[in-house]
């Protein structure tokens, strides 16, 4: 269980590391950028990735489903920001997991970091790139959450 709780917590340190990339010194209006074609803004991707935090806390311990209504850009943020940490601490303090951390990782965890991948195109799209790196070499260790 323990190298279990080890790789997901690294994961979600992974997870905030490469989606704080995306957010730092997005320009105005990014929030709201439309790409065209039913694509989903970057806020809206932010509080989809919320609900995976949500999706994958309540597959690890039991939780209640929530709704998430729409805030603004920062709300949004903040919203991820704390599901992230929640969820983050769950992790590191479970006993046991409500079903296999696997079904966590390969759905809704999988899925947010494709949704950061999202961001960056939107990024690209919008006229702001962000810069590369390497992030085989990034200083990215469990517990370490920040995404502003």
């Amino acid at each position: 269980m323990e190298e279990t709780r080890h790789l997901l917590r690294h994961l979600l340190a992974t997870f905030a590391f490469r989606t704080a990339t995306c957010l730092r010194d997005a320009p105005a209006g990014f929030a709201y950028f439309g790409a065209g074609n039913g694509v989903r803004t970057p806020a809206e991707v932010i509080r989809h990735m919320t609900g995976l935090m949500y999706f994958a806390h309540g597959l690890l311990v039991e939780t209640p489903r929530l709704e998430l209504p729409p805030l603004d850009w920062d709300g949004e943020v903040v919203r991820l920001q704390a599901a992230l940490r929640d969820l983050d601490e769950a992790v590191a303090a479970a006993s046991q997991w409500q079903s296999d951390p696997l079904a966590a990782l390969q759905g809704p965890l999988a899925d947010a970091l494709t949704h950061t991948g999202q961001l960056a195109t939107l990024r690209r799209l919008a006229g702001s790139p962000i810069q590369g790196g390497n992030y085989a070499r990034a200083g990215i260790r469990a517990g370490e959450l920040r995404l502003t």
